[in-house]
This record gives C-alpha cells, structure tokens and sequence, in this order.
C-alpha cells in the first residue's frame, strides 16, 4: 500500500471564483514546500503555461496542472482548496 501512495501522479485542480488563493503567486503559495507537490503548468483561456514561475499568480478559472506522490497531491487539493489538512 505504501509503494502504490509513493508513486508519482499527475492531476489537475480547477481554481473556482473565490478560491481564497488567488491572485496569490506561486511564491506566495510556496506549494512545494508545504505539500512537496509542484504545480507544473497552468492552463488558463485555452493557453498553457508550461513551468511556471514563482511569480506567475493564480487567478480564478486557472486550471493548474500539478505532479507529486498521490499523498503530496492530495496535501496540495486540500491545501489549495482551504482545507486544513
């Protein structure tokens, strides 16, 4: 069971109106360091944003595409939901 949780995954999150992380950066988020999930694109009006940058902010109707183990991406849904985990 540990082995199938530290596999990797990619998923994406869908970032709704009144998320209480956007207009935050990705610095300001620092997703990593508090989910060790990354946030490796951000799709936004049909457009990708592929690696984005520590100043890259998140705005609602971003979908952001985020990779890690199935538990440091579900730490990072919670999180980016405004759910304590």
């Amino acid at each position: 069971f540990d082995e199938i949780l530290a596999a990797g995954i990619t998923e994406t999150f869908y970032v709704n109106e009144g998320n209480p992380n956007q207009d935050k950066s990705l610095a300001e988020l620092n997703l990593r360091a508090k989910t060790d999930a990354t946030i490796i694109a951000i799709v936004r009006e049909s457009k990708t944003i592929t690696n984005p940058g520590p100043n890259e902010k998140i705005i609602s109707h971003d979908t952001l595409v985020i990779t890690g183990t199935h538990k440091s991406v579900d730490t990072a849904f919670q999180f980016l939901s405004g759910i304590d985990s």
